[in-house]
């Protein structure tokens, strides 16, 4: 029987065949992929259902959910590959669902808390600070748990869990009918790995949902690489760190000299750095390199050269039955939607593969660096880190602007002392990020002497982030209002850096195709093209 691993191309376990790239035929296969799926067999699964767990929906193997309920439309449809580590798509998940609640909840415990410490209704603890990093932990892991007590629960498709397994009949309409699927969600999230774009059911997914929402204006799409929530949430936990580290040195330093505090929190965050940054700078090359690869494998694209598992095991099962090929079902289809009607079907796919160069490229390319990278995920998350120490900076700084003889200087006061000793990391944080992905671009450019770049990377991360943030902090020496300006300044070239200077420009040249040769698939009559090359970035 086949089970998920066929919906989106992947070989099974243990499979050792060689991979081969068929071109269909031109006849028609008996079967065919249905635009549409019976209302029956409509079912979705509240979003909390994607997280439980910890991404337990993700493992390879049956799996069923008692949340399964009917429905007409859905909120999401996940569109991925079972190649891919649970871990990633649930920390993927977590970060686009979950974060931005996470945030807003931990910045209004913080206040809260930090306004009735102020007003003498709570007494100033410091480890009052640990509800703030609670309040984010709890919101962040169950937000869509919480949500649904209150609200109806948005629905969200996958694939595992909303087309029965244990129904072979039920299966194969569901699979034949995944249009029928997409054509009911609202959003296309696509978790992208780094073999995604190499299988041919997930080309189908994105390549149906935007030929069923072709009349809308906007067709909601998002990119998330698997990677990206792997590197926040190590900044969030960098950042953690640092906070912590810096809030515990001065608390423990309130008799020695403010040179000297500095000067042990300098020392204390180097070496925090030099043992963090390897991993960080790990991941960050290999999310840069994914996405490089991703506009590559689209501008390069040819639907011949994509996966199936059908043609990857012969069409056979190990116990010898026949598998039907679902490369032709799909050609098929495509070859209905693209193209001229004079065209031949080989004609028709290659108009096929000029849209995925162009139109689908910029679609996809353009989600990613409006939506995924890195602003949204990246400040809801990594900011709240530096958002729970409100509530022992708004006491002083209240404190502070009572002893002021003016409202306006009161104000000027607090504000002030907000940015000293609080908002200054934020900006910080924008720069990091920047100089990382700067020196992540540079060392995959220049691998020659990779100590050395290293090196130089990790002194340039830590020289920027030391400048913003001392040109905050040392701000208030100078005028009252030097530390706002400071503040919105840095703020405002961070965000613009990482939005116009991060992410690697598509590439638009196509390679030339090489000659290939050709030999016959006698399972399936169609022709096979022999090409070693592999289509995973």
């Amino acid at each position: 029987s086949r089970d998920m691993d066929d919906l989106d191309g992947c070989a099974k376990d243990g499979d050792s065949f060689p991979d081969v790239s068929p071109v269909v035929s031109a006849v028609r296969s008996e079967r065919s992929l249905a635009p549409k799926v019976p209302a029956e067999l409509v079912q979705g699964v509240p979003c909390r259902c994607l997280l439980a767990a910890a991404g337990r929906p993700f493992r390879r193997g049956k799996a069923a959910s008692r949340h399964v309920r009917r429905c007409s439309r859905y909120n999401i449809f996940v569109s991925h590959d079972w190649q891919t580590s649970r871990w990633l798509k649930y920390a993927s998940l977590l970060v686009l669902l979950n974060s931005r609640a996470a945030a807003l909840a931990t910045l209004v415990v913080s206040l809260a808390l930090g306004l009735l410490v102020a007003c003498e209704v709570l007494p100033n603890y410091s480890w009052l600070v640990s509800l703030g990093y609670l309040a984010f932990g709890i919101f962040f892991l169950f937000w869509q748990h919480i949500r649904d007590i209150f609200c109806t629960p948005k629905l969200a498709f996958l694939d595992k869990l909303c087309i029965p397994q244990d129904d072979e009949e039920v299966k194969e309409k569901c699979i034949l009918g995944l249009a029928g699927f997409l054509k009911r969600s609202g959003k296309l999230v696509i978790l992208f790995s780094e073999s995604y774009i190499g299988r041919l059911w997930c080309i189908y997914e994105i390549t149906a949902f935007m030929k069923m929402h072709s009349s809308q204006v906007h067709i909601d799409m998002q990119t998330v690489p698997v990677v990206l929530p792997l590197l926040i949430l190590l900044h969030a936990a960098w950042w953690f760190a640092v906070r912590l580290l810096t809030f515990l040195i001065w608390q423990t330093s309130q008799s020695s000299s403010t040179m000297n505090v500095l000067a042990v929190v300098s020392v204390g965050l180097a070496v925090m750095f030099l043992i963090t940054y390897p991993l960080q700078a790990l991941i960050g090359r290999r999310l840069t390199k994914n996405l490089q690869s991703l506009s590559r494998q689209l501008r390069d694209f040819d639907i011949h050269e994509s996966k199936c598992s059908c043609c990857s095991a012969g069409h056979e099962k190990p116990s010898g039955e026949r598998i039907p090929c679902d490369r032709d079902l799909i050609y098929q289809t495509i070859a209905d939607w693209y193209g001229k009607d004079a065209d031949d079907l080989q004609g028709r796919l290659e108009s096929f593969n000029q849209a995925v160069r162009t139109q689908f490229a910029d679609r996809i390319l353009s989600t990613w660096s409006e939506h995924s990278m890195p602003l949204a995920g990246f400040i809801c998350t990594v900011f709240s880190m530096n958002t729970p120490f409100l509530i022992i900076r708004i006491p002083d700084a209240i404190w502070q602007a009572q002893q002021q003889p003016s409202a306006y200087l009161a104000c000027m006061t607090a504000i002030n002392m907000l940015i000293v000793g609080w908002g200054y990391i934020w900006p910080a944080m924008l720069f990091y990020l920047w100089a990382c992905k700067a020196m992540w671009t540079l060392t995959l450019q220049h691998n020659r002497w990779p100590i050395l770049i290293e090196v130089a990377a990790a002194a340039f991360v830590l020289l920027s982030w030391s400048i913003v943030a001392a040109a905050c902090v040392f701000s208030v020496l100078f005028h009252t209002l030097a530390p706002l300006l400071v503040f919105v300044v840095v703020m405002a070239l961070g965000l613009y850096l990482l939005r116009f200077f991060t992410l690697p420009k598509p590439c638009r040249k196509n390679t030339v195709e090489k000659p290939k040769a050709v030999v016959e698939c006698g399972e399936c009559a169609q022709v096979v093209r022999d090409d070693s090359s592999s289509f995973s970035i």
